[in-house]
């Protein structure tokens, strides 16, 4: 399970970064731009959005089992935690445990990892030290 996890920990972390670096860089380009114009006045702001559900809710074993979990995209590598406490990732097995917001992956002769998960909505947040990752639903199949 380690390696196929920490592929889709780090293709979710990488992609993010990569989206932040270009809205950075285009920011740049438009600041330093030669041809720039006057500003236009300030357009009124927009109506503030309804209220999203609150980061951080709790994750529970039926949560976790009702779809498959990969990042945008990339369904055919996704998680599957199924409710007899296996989990698997295309060819990969192993075992999972959720104690509160507290998730274990095993895998036979490998260390265990240990995630701290939440949900936003349909969305479950696996974090890791420092790594964290995003995942949605995948279409089960």
């Amino acid at each position: 399970m380690h390696a196929k996890t920490a592929l889709v920990a780090m293709t979710a972390i990488a992609l993010l970064a990569g989206c932040n670096r270009g809205a950075a860089n285009n920011s740049a380009k438009a600041a330093n731009s030669s041809n720039a114009t006057a500003a236009a006045p300030a357009a009124p702001a927009p109506a503030a959005p309804a209220a999203a559900p609150a980061a951080g809710q709790p994750v529970d074993a039926a949560f976790l089992t009702a779809n498959p979990w990969a990042p945008a995209g990339m369904c055919e590598d996704a998680l599957t935690f199924n409710s007899d406490g296996t989990i698997s990732a295309g060819n990969d097995t192993g075992n999972w445990e959720l104690a509160g917001s507290t998730l274990t992956l095993t895998k036979q002769g490998e260390p265990a990892e240990t995630w701290t998960v939440s949900r936003s909505g349909d969305s479950l947040t696996m974090a890791m030290g420092a790594n964290a990752m995003t995942v949605g639903a995948c279409p089960a199949g």
